[in-house]
């Protein structure tokens, strides 16, 4: 078990980013995946009032069971069963449809612990910014905004968010448009050929009209 607190949160970082190593964001920049937990456990630090060692290394493990193949027992050993005990708390069931486990998220918001409500409202606001700089190519406007709605309907679940993250995650929220920006028309190339292109032959001009 590591003791130092420097330490610990540096080794969590490095486990995150090797078992994370060959998973990318969804948008279209392909960020490595690295990239939001590192963002998550940013968000955290800056938002609680008292350092909690435990709750950073939490923030960076929190997709490694669910995305990783890392068990419980792997992060009780390693980090403590009180980590371990934080990442199971926000981890989906990924033998479940993927509706069933957004509904659960939902269902299941007011049942958090605090510090597990921290890690789900900066997990969501890491999401909607990753949504509104990058969205995924094959996601349309419809489907970003039903995302940025199920997102608010898990937060608004939250019994007790913490104050910063929840203003930061309603400022996130209101940047998405209410409508869909209008697609800009085709560029209409220019039918007057330029003077490289006009025939010079004798031969080219009379067989024009």
């Amino acid at each position: 078990m590591i003791t130092n607190q420097l330490d610990a949160i540096l080794s969590a970082a490095h486990f995150a980013a090797e078992k994370h190593a060959n998973q990318k964001r969804k948008g279209k920049a392909g960020e490595p995946y690295i990239n939001h937990l590192l963002e998550v456990a940013q968000l955290i630090s800056a938002a609680v009032p008292i350092p909690d060692t435990n709750l950073l290394i939490a923030a960076l493990l929190h997709d490694v069971v669910e995305d990783a193949g890392v068990t419980k027992d792997d992060l009780a050993n390693r980090f403590g069963a009180d980590v371990a005990n934080l990442v199971a708390e926000v981890t989906d069931d990924k033998s479940l449809p993927k509706a069933e486990r957004k509904r659960l998220q939902v269902e299941n918001a007011p049942k958090k612990s605090i510090r597990a409500q921290a890690i789900k409202l900066a997990d969501k606001i890491s999401n909607l910014r990753a949504i509104l700089s990058s969205p995924p190519a094959d996601w349309d406007y419809q489907r970003r905004k039903e995302y940025f709605k199920w997102a608010k309907r898990v937060v608004d679940g939250l019994t007790a968010p913490n104050p910063t993250l929840k203003a930061e995650f309603d400022k996130t929220f209101a940047a998405f448009p209410q409508q869909n920006p209008p697609t800009p028309p085709p560029q209409i190339a220019a039918s007057i050929p330029t003077a490289s292109a006009k025939p010079h032959s004798t031969a080219a001009r009379r067989s024009r009209p």
